[in-house]
Order: structure tokens, then sequence, then C-alpha cells
């Protein structure tokens, strides 16, 4: 069997990688086939937060998830496929309580504008609208995102999926890749379960398994493996009986909405010239509410974001100096701590008071790779002609994935790369 381009890992990197790939190929003579030991979502990214958040202090990845988020957007609109896609808005705070923190804040709003970014600083008062009952001060600022929010990875996962397959990719699940060839000092093919499959290029977008496979070519890169925990508490608000759990744009947060206060289990809508609101109950009850926008809080370390498609709200770590390392991904212990519901349980509760009465609903863990210096793996091998890497996104696979796909596609097909920064991102700079 032979592809043009053969990509192994189903999450979203892969996934992404597969569809731009497909998009500037010949599905007859250029195939693009992706690999997946799995299924397709069984990994980690279906356990994402998936928030699409473009608060980035370089100006390479901010610019990477401002493409991102235009293109998650945008996919309703050309497709009327479902990403789950929960336009609430999303808020950072301070990475501290200094003027230097605050300082640094503002200075990053002011990049991120200049690259097209829909963000501005907002103050005490707007936060407490729109977080009521957060405890700040009253000097408090943040960075707010009114086009930013989060999808649901399972549907966003399926949406991509099945528009890869009518760009014209192959998708083979529970196929695994158990080695790559290498003839001739290039790299022409791989061994998988099911027999060998030659091709011109390889794309090794497997997270975990990444490290495996390079290993017995010599290709020796630091990559770590991080386990994460989530913490789900009940959700505050209710939905009503008529909601469409199935509608795919959900707009609901104040600028996405046109809200102008709160609705009692989410945001309410503005009234009309004859001062009635302008949709009717039975129309303002087909999106889906939201007790609060997504929230990172760097100072406190953590991000919480409404879920209102599985009736729950998500907490988990932000800053990745507090996760824990796994010296082996096929044996970590998927368990969550004691330590770590208490601390999720404290931060929040210490922020966000009116969770004090919510009990958690369960608790997950993910596991996720990164490199020694935070930024990802993004381009080609140079030592092995037609091996790619696309891995070491960290937290951020969802945030990036469309960018991440788009520049990989360009990279392996010979055409330039304006989707980012090939130099910076290179796994040249380890070997």
């Amino acid at each position: 069997m032979r592809a043009r381009t053969v990509i192994v890992g189903g999450g979203v990197v892969g996934i992404s990688i597969a569809l731009h790939a497909a998009r500037r190929s010949d599905p007859l003579k250029e195939p693009v086939m992706l690999l997946e030991s799995k299924t397709i979502g069984e990994g980690s990214d279906a356990l994402s937060g998936a928030v699409l958040s473009q608060y980035f202090a370089s100006r390479d990845a901010g610019g990477m998830a401002r493409d991102s988020l235009r293109y998650y957007r945008g996919i309703e609109e050309r497709t009327a496929r479902s990403l789950g896609y929960l336009a609430s808005g999303a808020l950072t705070l301070p990475s501290g309580s200094t003027e230097a923190d605050r300082v640094r804040l503002r200075e990053t709003v002011e990049m991120l504008r200049t690259l097209g970014v829909e963000i501005d600083i907002v103050e005490a008062a707007r936060i407490r609208e729109l977080f009521p009952g957060i405890q700040i001060e009253d000097g408090a600022i943040g960075a707010w995102e009114p086009s930013a929010g989060c999808l649901d990875p399972n549907r966003a996962l399926t949406a991509m999926t099945t528009l890869a397959r009518n760009r014209g990719a192959i998708i083979r699940e529970g196929t695994g890749v158990d080695r790559l060839i290498v003839e001739e000092g290039r790299v022409v093919g791989v061994e998988t379960s099911d027999g060998r499959i030659d091709c011109d290029d390889v794309v090794i977008a497997s997270g975990s398994g990444t490290r495996k496979l390079l290993a017995p070519l010599g290709v020796e890169l630091p990559i770590e493996f991080v386990r994460a925990e989530y913490s789900y508490m009940a959700s505050t608000v209710e939905q009503p009986d008529e909601v469409a759990l199935e509608s795919s744009m959900v707009t609901a947060g104040p600028e996405a909405s046109g809200a102008t206060g709160w609705y009692p289990g989410g945001f309410v809508r503005p009234a009309d010239a004859d001062g009635d609101h302008a949709d009717s109950f039975e129309q303002e009850s087909q999106a889906l509410r939201i007790a609060h926008p997504v929230l990172t809080d760097p100072d406190k370390g953590f991000y919480i974001r409404c879920d209102p498609l599985n009736s729950r709200v998500t907490v988990g770590r932000r800053g990745e100096a507090s996760f824990r390392t796994v010296d082996d991904p096929d044996t970590f212990d998927p368990s969550v701590s004691r330590e770590f519901l208490a601390w999720a349980r404290g931060v929040v509760e210490e922020r966000l008071p009116k969770y004090e009465d919510v009990h958690e609903i369960g608790a997950e863990t993910r596991l996720f790779t990164r490199m020694p210096d935070g930024e990802p793996l993004l381009g080609s091998v140079t030592s092995l002609p037609g091996l790619h890497v696309a891995c070491a996104l960290s937290t951020k696979g969802f945030t990036l994935a469309p960018s991440v796909g788009e520049g990989m596609a360009q990279m392996v097909l010979g055409e330039p790369n304006s989707a980012f920064d090939a130099e910076l991102y290179s796994p040249m700079r380890y070997l």
C-alpha cells in the first residue's frame, strides 16, 4: 500500500494536519493517510478543556491562536457541522497582584491588539459584572476576549475527522505503527499492525508515542510526559427543558449574545425599542446558559470553564510548573489525587465563593507532552528527509491545532509556511 503522506496519531493535531493536507492533495494521485492505534477521540484530547483563548505573551503563539479561533468559528458557516463551540468569552487575570504584573498584562494586550486579536483591558466593575461575587481588589484589571470560549472536544474531533474524510483523507483506526522504515538515509514508510505502507513523508503527531518511534532512528528528543488533573463540579445553572443541546454555534457570552445583564441561569438579552426582550423566552431557551465566561487565574494557578453540554464546570491547573512528570506514559497512574481535589476547591472558592456549596461530580487525568523550553515541536527532522514531527503542544492542542495543521501541511507539501515560525518550533533546535 502507498500514500503520499502518512500521519501517525489521531488526536486533534493529527486530524488537523490530515484535514489541511488532504485539502491540498489529490486523493487518487497523492492520498493522505492518518493512522490511529485506538479510535479517534479515545486519547487524552477527548478529556481536554478545549479552551480557545488568544492570550499569549508570544506574538507567534498569539497569531496562531487568533487564526485557530477564526477557523473554528468559521466551520459552522462553511460546513454546518457542530464543534460544540461555546462563545462564552474569556477573562485572564494578571499573574500577580503587583503593579509590574498589571503592566505586563497591559503590554500583552496591546501586543495582541496589533495582531488583530479582539481583546481589551477591563477593570474591577466590569469583572464583577461578568463574574458576580468574584473576590478581587477595587484596582483589579483583566484581559477580556469577548469572542473567545471553548469547544466540546468530542464533537470537535468527530466533526474534523468527518471533514478530513470528506476532503479525501484515509482515516484508519485500530492501526498502530510499529516502526518507521528508513532506506538510504530517508524515511520511506511505516510498518503497521496491518503491514507496510510506503510514502513520501511521515508526520509523527502521536503525543506520548512520539519518543518511542523516534528513538530507534537515533532521533533523541527530550520530550517530557506530564499528567494533568481535572475536577468537575456541578453546574450552578439549570438548562431549560427545551434547550437545543444539538445546536452547534452556541452564543452564550455577553457580547456574543448582545447581553446587557444577568438572567437567573445565564445572560439576559437586551430590550428592543418597545421595552420587550429582543428575543422571546422560547427563542432564548434554545441557547445554552452559562454561569460565567471562562476564567484564567495565573496568580492562583487555575482556570474554570462552564460546560453546559455536560451540566458541569471544569477546573484545571494553570501553570505547567505545578504538573507532575511521568516516566512511562504506558503505565502512568490515571487516578486523581485528594490533594488536587482539595486544592482545586480551595482556589475556586477563594476567587468565586459561589462555588462553596457546589459539590464535585467527577474528576479525570489527562497525559500530555511538553518540551523543556515550553515550545512545541513543529517541523522537519532535516537529518532524516521525509520525517516531520508535530507534538509537545502541552495543554494548548485544541487552542492551536488549526494553525499547526495548516503550517505542517504546507511544510510537508513543499509550500511556504505562513501559519507559524518554523525556525522557532523546529525539532532541530534539540538535534
